[in-house]
């Protein structure tokens, strides 16, 4: 799983934490509904990524620990992926284990359903000032190429101000690969203004 995450400072720490934390609140909650008189008479139905569940890994053995029901485990299966949209899946090999990933395989063809959606290709976070603070670029992506850095606050994307993540993210879906718009942000006690040549970011990339 860690193959297919940029690397940052830190390692895979805080990616492992933010994943047990998932888990951790999904099975709880999931735990929650099974205790209570809602769910009797009922089977519960938990919709999640396939690395949260493979193995009976991340939610089962979570919930199992809680509330001790049987599961089974439906991974689906693509039986065929075109050529042109193979670089488009995370780079992850599946570890051999003496163990079946799941109880069922449900096979499905391939589905892009958002198609080629642009990023800008930085991490970002709140920013107390106002706007968003660029945590990190990613190295080739349109952000670097644009010459976005770590430490920027990003107050303005395509002419419209940006007071929090959700403005960002906003506008950036708006565009499409190949657009360009202006990006704004204060470097200091310095307005920078750069233009952004937007593209699709792919996993493993």
């Amino acid at each position: 799983v860690f193959a297919g995450h940029e690397p940052r400072e830190g390692g895979t720490e805080a990616l492992q934490q933010v994943q047990l934390l998932w888990e951790e609140t999904m099975a709880q909650t999931a735990a929650d509904y099974l205790a209570s008189g809602e769910a009797s008479g009922k089977r519960l139905v938990i919709i999640a990524g396939g690395n949260h569940v493979r193995y009976g890994f991340g939610i089962p053995r979570r919930l199992f620990r809680r509330v001790p029901v049987p599961y089974t485990i439906v991974e689906t299966y693509i039986a065929e992926i075109s050529r042109d949209k193979r670089g488009t899946r995370m780079d992850v090999e599946i570890p051999e284990l003496p163990m079946r990933p799941a109880d069922v395989y449900w096979a499905v063809r391939y589905d892009d359903l958002e198609g080629e959606r642009v990023k800008l290709g930085v991490l970002i976070g709140r920013a107390e000032e106002g706007g968003v603070r660029v945590i990190a670029v990613i190295p080739g992506s349109p952000a670097e190429a644009a010459g976005l850095q770590e430490g920027d606050r990003i107050v303005s994307a395509g002419g419209a101000a940006v007071r929090e993540v959700f403005d960002l993210t906003r506008k950036v879906s708006e565009y499409e690969p190949g657009d360009t718009g202006p990006v704004e942000v204060m470097r200091g006690e310095e307005r920078v203004s750069l233009e952004v040549t937007y593209d699709a970011l792919r996993h493993g990339r």
